[in-house]
């Protein structure tokens, strides 16, 4: 089957961002080739890609997540172990990562990147490489190390090992799933993890710490530098401030000025409250400089006018925070019920039923994974994101299935990801038909 048409491809829509531009796959495990071709940004918009891998048990949805993966992080074991004859990774700046599986028992893999190509051993053990084939493996990975250091790519992968509801889950979780074993005759649930590529290089384990700790850390990376999450073009302050000093006959008005302190200043409560830095001692001392009857000339108001453009924008750039925020926080209030979650400067999240404050670990299987999966879109990046899902709809309500894209997409405000979907659910992938790429010969 085709890839679903794709999305106009701009080659540059951002000089810093290396996009994954197509991945092709030979004899997988013995099937057809398969050659997905993923969405592009649109320079113009700022919209998440999606596409949706679906096919039946053992078609090959997970394997292709992960050999993705292994191909963006340069890990190749799955490679080593899986039968293939060739896969390949395209990506926007023209570069291909390839891998081709040889005759050769002892080096199975050959690797290549740009004019570079290397055989791997069997194992990870190098010492088995020659002098020849050491130096072409590091030329290898000293080449595509730093492209390929600039996709954020995150697998989220329902964990497969099946464990028992016990260990260190509270009792109110307990009673949570209990209910949920009664209804629908299960005393097992699949469990989330989540690890990114950059922390499965370094060896990481942050990519394990709470929700909560990653939301706490966006709300302070994302004060020191907006743009890393946002696509804001429209912020750019200087153009503004040239284009009304040229504008020689236009005069400034004192009740204006106070006008536009006050409408930053009105969204101060809304910004504190989801732990945002607020500039409320210089603005009150400006407003009460605008109230004196001293600074009425007017290039005295001109002057005024200029900081007070440069706190608009810097208001402007913390709505774009305070967007994604109420945004994720709206769509808890539409998926959960007897349940809320909101944003908190200390913690990161608070999770609440009632006047009792829960854990994450409080939550049923599915609403755990839901909120998972959502913290990883509010995270993300403007640009260069990757978020894969393998099968989003574990422990999720068909009603739930049916809405879980759209909210992924809501919940990544003002940034442009690519969601990949590896499903059985045909509640998402009709939803969503033009954008599925079937890898079952007939569905």
């Amino acid at each position: 089957m085709a890839s679903p048409t794709p999305q106009r491809f701009d080659p540059n829509p951002d000089p810093d961002a290396v996009r994954i531009r197509s991945f092709t796959i030979r004899g997988l495990l013995g099937g057809q080739p398969h050659e997905i071709v993923f969405p592009q940004p649109d320079a113009g918009k700022s919209e998440p890609g999606i596409l949706i891998l679906s096919g039946q048990n053992g078609s090959g949805k997970t394997t292709i997540l992960r050999m993705i993966a292994g191909l963006l992080e340069l890990a190749y074991d799955m490679f080593r172990k899986i039968p293939f004859t060739h896969a390949s990774l395209v990506l926007s700046n023209g570069d291909v990562l390839s891998t081709t599986r040889t005759d050769n028992d002892e080096f199975p893999l050959r690797v290549s990147f740009r004019d570079v190509t290397a055989t791997l051993y069997k194992t990870k053990d190098h010492t088995k490489l020659s002098n020849a084939q050491n130096a072409a493996r590091e030329r290898f990975r000293e080449l595509a190390l730093p492209i390929l250091a600039g996709i954020n790519f995150q697998l989220l992968d329902i964990h497969r090992t099946l464990i028992l509801l016990r260990g260190n889950r509270s009792p109110l979780a307990e009673l949570t799933e209990t209910r949920a074993m009664l209804q629908f005759g299960s005393s097992l649930v699949y469990e989330p993890r989540m690890r990114t590529k950059s922390a499965r290089m370094s060896g990481d384990e942050s990519a394990e710490t709470p929700l909560a700790d990653r939301v706490k850390r966006f709300m302070k990376d994302a004060q020191v530098d907006y743009r890393r999450f946002f696509s804001a073009d429209d912020l750019d302050l200087l153009p503004r401030i040239l284009e009304r000093f040229q504008a020689s006959r236009r005069t400034t008005d004192r009740a204006e000025l106070l006008a536009r302190v006050d409408a930053v200043q009105g969204r101060f409560s809304v910004m504190k409250r989801l732990g945002l830095q607020t500039d409320d001692a210089n603005l009150s001392a400006l407003a009460d400089l605008l109230r004196d009857d001293a600074y009425q000339e007017s290039h005295a108001l001109t002057l005024l006018e200029t900081y007070i453009e440069m706190q608009e924008s810097q208001n402007k750039a913390r709505e774009l925070i305070a967007e994604r925020l109420l945004g994720f926080e709206e769509i808890m209030d539409e998926f959960l019920i007897g349940k809320s979650i909101r944003i908190d400067p200390r913690d990161g999240l608070k999770i609440q039923t009632g006047s009792n404050v829960l854990e994450e670990t409080d939550l049923s299987s599915g609403e755990y994974h839901f909120l998972y999966m959502m913290v990883s879109a509010l995270l993300c990046q403007r640009s260069g994101s990757i978020i894969a899902i393998d099968e989003p709809e574990l422990s999720l309500h068909v009603r739930w299935q049916r809405k879980v894209l759209n909210a992924l997409a809501r919940c990544a405000a003002r940034a442009s990801p690519l969601f990949i979907f590896a499903t059985h659910s045909s509640a998402i992938a009709a939803e969503h038909a033009d954008r599925v790429y079937s890898l079952s010969p007939v569905e």
